[in-house]
């Protein structure tokens, strides 16, 4: 039986968030890569179109525009790359979520934070819940939300 084994990138200056992400992920099965920049991983044809991004936001516009990059990849199948991203920011910048979300993020996951909640929310990006999307919800239970 042949299983799924995620593919992450990260997208990372921080040699040790880098370290950590590679050592924490590797030991859960999941094959790690990882980049300084946004333009390295595009020029590696090496590595396959991974299944999830995780980017790591230290201030400024950098990081929102990385995301708008990446769902504008051109190496992607669809006409708008679909993998999902999770950014990590420091409490500091937590007021810059929405517009992380409004450039492509699909999370943003505030540190300091327990490594549980860091694998729920990379959990949760790579395998959605088929009730987060409406067209993919079986009718009995599209309809059993109408009778309450």
């Amino acid at each position: 039986m042949r299983t799924f084994t995620p593919k992450v990138m990260i997208i990372s200056d921080n040699e040790s968030t880098r370290f950590f992400l590679d050592f924490f992920l590797s030991e859960r099965g999941y094959q790690v890569n990882f980049n300084r920049k946004l333009i390295d991983h595009m020029m590696n044809t090496s590595w396959d179109q991974p299944d999830l991004f995780i980017l790591e936001h230290e201030g400024g516009s950098q990081c929102a525009e990385t995301c708008r990059l990446l769902r504008r990849n051109k190496r992607s199948r669809a006409k708008q790359n679909d993998t999902p991203i999770l950014v990590m920011a420091t409490k500091e910048f937590e007021s810059d979520t929405e517009a992380l979300i409004d450039s492509g993020a699909d999370d943003v996951l505030i540190r300091p934070f327990r490594s549980e909640q860091f694998v729920v929310r990379v959990n949760n990006l790579l395998y959605p819940s088929p009730l987060a999307y409406r067209s993919e919800v079986p009718a009995c239970m599209q309809a059993q939300q109408y009778l309450h």
